[in-house]
């Protein structure tokens, strides 16, 4: 089997919500959402990841939850299709943390549109597409070297976002990242 060396992605442009509505996958435009779901336990931010199989990202197997985004889908579908799949849970509501164009290893222009799920439903469960080997919550603090590069840039993003949703994330997130 032909082994792929790990690529440091490079972000291309940076893309807003609006435009990443409107994307439109085809043969040369491919996308995936990255779903970072937190939790609050005693009082310090955990981020749920998944340990995945992957020829492309060889640097961590660690990642968010995430997978393509169909044609003729968009990425809120896409998220709640996958989310299930790779944890259990069900994603009743998603918020925008960043978009953007990154460097692909085909001939096809890739964008990755990063989420935070602020409300989902049920119990992380086993089951899915067989590429997933284990479910874990790491704390924000120790999640950076344990996530693939494209996911620690996204991460910066979903941390803003996380502060607002509430008091107890605002304060959990300010006192650990």
């Amino acid at each position: 089997m032909k082994r792929f060396a790990p690529t440091r992605p490079v972000l291309l442009e940076e893309i807003d919500e609006a435009k990443a509505k409107k994307l439109h996958i085809s043969s040369s435009i491919s996308a995936s959402v990255i779903i970072f779901v937190p939790r609050i336990e005693n009082g310090i931010p955990e981020i749920l990841l998944v340990d995945e199989w992957s020829l492309f990202d060889s640097d961590s197997k660690l990642k968010a939850p995430a997978g393509k985004i169909l044609s003729g889908e968009n990425f809120l579908d896409a998220a709640k299709r996958k989310l299930p799949i790779e944890t259990g849970l069900k994603l009743l509501s998603a918020k925008f943390c960043f978009g953007g164009e990154f460097s692909s290893t085909t001939n096809q222009r890739h964008y990755k549109i990063f989420l935070l799920g602020d409300k989902v439903e049920g119990e992380v469960a086993w089951g899915g597409d067989g590429k997933i080997s284990r479910k874990i919550w790491v704390s924000v603090e120790k999640l950076e070297g344990k996530i693939n590069l494209a996911q620690q840039f996204g991460l910066h993003y979903m941390v803003e976002v996380a502060k607002t949703l509430n008091e107890e994330y605002g304060m959990a997130f300010m006192n650990s990242y």
